[in-house]
């Protein structure tokens, strides 16, 4: 089986998710305790972990632009939609790539 770029940019994101899911898990991380924290707490570890969390995704995000890494949304599923049953029922709505 081979992969394409995007083939492997969402296998290294789900293997990503994957482990910041674990961590999260792992840690109690959540934003409601996040909320908590701030209003209970004065250092409030789990709000500043979750606006790390946010400034490295940010972080992230944008390099990814400044690097110019561009990932193809056209074979996507989710950017064929069609509203409505009886347009789909009519053939109103085209799901080929």
């Amino acid at each position: 089986m081979t992969l394409d770029t995007n083939g492997w940019v969402a296998l290294a994101a789900f293997a990503i998710g994957l482990g910041f899911g674990a961590l999260a898990r792992w840690s109690g991380f959540c934003m409601r305790g996040a909320v908590e924290d701030a209003l209970t707490r004065p250092e409030a570890p789990r709000l500043r972990g979750f606006l790390l969390a946010m400034a490295v995704a940010v972080i992230a995000t944008q390099t990814l632009v400044l690097l110019a890494v561009s990932i193809s949304p056209n074979p996507s599923y989710s950017q064929r939609a069609c509203y409505g049953w009886a347009r789909s029922r009519a053939g109103r709505c085209s799901v080929s790539a």
